[in-house]
C-alpha cells in the first residue's frame, strides 16, 4: 500500500548558484567611461573652438586698429609733406647746401621716409636724397612716378612685387606762384614692420597682399588668419594678419583643464563603479551564505522535527506512541484532573494478517483509527502502544461517560470492514482504568488499563470455553 511520507521535505532542490555577472559590470563601466570621454572630447573641441574664435575676434580688433592707424598715418603724412613743401618754398633759391641741410633734418625727423626729391616747374629732377638705412638702387625716374603735377597734394603707390612704395607729392608755392614739387616716398612694408613691433606679439605676423580676399578668416591647426580691406591710392589691398598657434594645447589652458577634468571624472567613475561592484559582490556572497545557512538550519530543524516525530509517534498509523501517552498523562496528572484511560486490543489482528496479509492488516488499522476519530472528542488522546493495542485518554471524563464511550468504540469496530473486496470483521477487548486515588502515577495507570484488558481476554476465553462445553453437552 502506497502511503504519503509525512517526513518528506517541502524544500525544493536548488540548482547551482548563478555566477556573478562581472562581464556586465565591465561592459557597463566601459560604456560609462567612454560616454564621459566622448563628452569630454566634445567639450574640449568646443572650448578649443571658442578660444580660437576669441583669438580671431581679438585679431579682427587689432587689424581694425591697424587699418585706422594707417589711415591716420596717411592723413598725417599728407599734412606733413604740405608743411615741408611750404617751408622749402620760402627760400628764394634752393642750392646744394640748403637741400642737404633740409633733407638731413627731414630724414632725422621722419625716419620712415625712404627717398626725398625736388622737381622744378619743368618736372625735372633737381635734388634727391636717400635714407642710408633703406637706400634703393638708383634714382627714381620721373616717368616711373604717377605724380599729379597739377594737384596741391598727390598720393600714389608703386607695387614692385616684393614691396609697396607710397609716393606723396606736394606743390611748392611762393606768393601763389608755383616753384617746384616735393616728392617723398617710403616703404609700406617698413611701416607695417614698425606697427607690428609696437602692436602685435611675436607670434603674430602682419603683411599686405593684393591676391587675398578683401575680408576673410581662416583657421587651421597651426595658424589663424584674418584680413581687412585697405584703400591705397585707387586700389584695394588686403591687410593680412597671421598668428601661429601650437598644435598642442598649453598645460595651463582651459581646453587642457577640461580634458584633465574629463580624465579625472572617468577615472573616479570607474573606481566608484568598481567599488560598487565589490560591494555588490560582497553583499551577494553574504546573501548567498545567509540563504545557504537558512536552508541548512531549515533542513536541520526538519530533521529534528522528523526525529522527534519518529520518537513520539507510531510509524504505521502516525498516532502517538507509548512515550507520548506517558508524557500526556504526566501533564494531566499535574493539573489534578480526573483521568480515565481506555485500552483497546484488536484480538484477531494476528489471524487477519495471517489470512489476508500484513498490508491488509495495516489498512485495517488506518480504518480503525478513522472510525475511532468519528466518536472521540477532539481533545481526546489516542495512542498506539502495541502492534494490536490502542489507548485512549480523555481528561475530565467520569466513569459512566468512559463506559459509554468504550461501548460506542466496540460497536463501531465490530461493523464489517471492506478492504480490497475483502469483508473483514475485527474483534476487540476493552479495559478501563480509573484514577480514583491521586497517588496513582502514570505507570500504574497504564498497567491497570493493560491488566483490565488482560482480564477481559481471560473472561472472553472463559466464556468461549463454557459455551463450547454447553454445545458438546447438548
Amino acid at each position: 500500500m502506497n502511503q504519503t511520507d509525512p517526513f518528506a521535505s517541502n524544500t525544493t532542490t536548488h540548482s547551482a548558484e548563478e555566477q556573478h555577472p562581472r562581464l556586465w559590470f565591465m561592459l557597463f563601466t566601459s560604456f560609462v567611461c567612454m560616454l564621459i570621454l566622448c563628452v569630454t572630447f566634445m567639450l574640449y573641441r568646443y572650448v578649443e573652438d571658442s578660444e580660437r574664435e576669441h583669438q580671431l575676434s581679438m585679431m579682427d580688433g587689432k587689424l581694425t586698429e591697424i587699418v585706422n592707424r594707417l589711415d591716420q598715418y596717411k592723413e598725417t603724412d599728407n599734412k606733413q609733406i604740405m608743411w615741408l613743401s611750404r617751408q622749402l618754398s620760402r627760400y628764394p633759391k634752393i642750392d646744394q647746401r640748403l637741400w642737404i641741410s633740409f633733407s638731413n633734418d627731414l630724414i632725422r625727423l621722419f625716419p620712415h621716409f625712404q627717398h626725398v626729391q625736388w622737381f622744378d616747374n619743368n618736372q625735372m629732377l633737381r635734388w634727391e636724397t636717400h635714407n642710408d638705412e633703406n637706400k634703393t638702387a638708383g634714382s627714381i625716374l620721373t616717368d616711373d612716378l604717377d605724380i599729379r603735377w597739377d594737384k596741391e597734394i598727390s598720393y600714389s603707390i608703386k607695387d614692385s612685387g616684393n614691396d609697396i612704395r607710397i609716393v606723396i607729392s606736394s606743390l611748392g608755392k611762393r606768393s601763389k606762384e608755383r616753384i617746384g614739387t616735393l616728392v617723398i616716398q617710403y616703404s609700406l612694408k617698413r611701416r607695417l614692420d614698425e606697427i607690428q613691433k609696437s602692436v602685435l606679439s611675436q607670434t603674430q605676423l602682419l603683411s599686405i597682399s593684393s591676391q587675398l580676399p578683401a575680408d576673410y578668416r581662416e583657421t587651421i591647426a597651426t595658424r589663424l588668419s584674418v584680413s581687412r580691406p585697405i584703400l591705397l591710392g585707387e586700389e584695394v589691398y588686403a591687410l593680412y594678419m597671421e598668428q601661429h598657434v601650437s598644435p598642442y594645447p598649453k598645460l595651463l589652458s582651459l581646453p587642457m583643464a577640461v580634458f584633465i577634468t574629463g580624465l579625472v571624472a572617468a577615472t573616479l567613475c570607474s573606481i566608484t563603479l568598481y567599488l560598487l561592484e565589490i560591494n555588490y559582490v560582497g553583499r551577494r556572497a553574504v546573501s548567498r551564505s545567509i540563504r545557504s545557512l537558512r536552508r541548512e538550519l531549515k533542513a536541520q530543524k526538519e530533521t529534528e522535527n522528523r526525529l522527534q516525530f519518529v520518537a513520539y509517534h507510531d510509524q504505521k498509523t502516525l498516532l502517538p506512541n507509548r512515550h507520548s501517552l506517558e508524557m500526556y498523562l504526566e501533564k494531566a496528572i499535574l493539573v489534578e484532573q480526573d483521568i480515565v484511560l481506555t485500552c483497546i486490543d484488536i484480538s484477531n489482528l494476528n489471524e487477519i494478517n495471517d489470512m489476508y496479509g500484513h498490508h491488509i492488516g495495516e489498512h485495517l488499522l488506518f480504518d480503525i483509527v478513522k472510525r475511532f476519530r468519528t466518536i472521540l472528542p477532539r481533545h481526546a488522546m489516542m495512542a498506539r502502544v502495541d502492534s494490536s493495542q490502542f489507548m485512549i485518554s480523555v481528561a475530565g471524563m467520569c466513569q459512566l461517560e468512559a463506559e459509554m464511550q468504550a461501548n460506542q468504540l466496540r460497536i463501531c469496530l465490530e461493523e464489517e470492514f471492506n478492504i480490497e473486496n475483502n469483508q473483514i470483521i475485527a474483534h476487540c477487548l476493552i479495559g478501563i482504568a480509573y484514577r480514583l486515588n491521586r497517588s496513582i502515577n502514570t505507570e500504574e495507570l497504564i498497567r491497570h488499563a493493560e491488566t483490565a484488558t488482560h482480564r477481559a481476554r481471560n473472561w472472553e476465553q472463559a466464556i468461549l470455553l463454557l459455551t463450547t462445553r454447553q454445545c458438546r453437552n447438548n
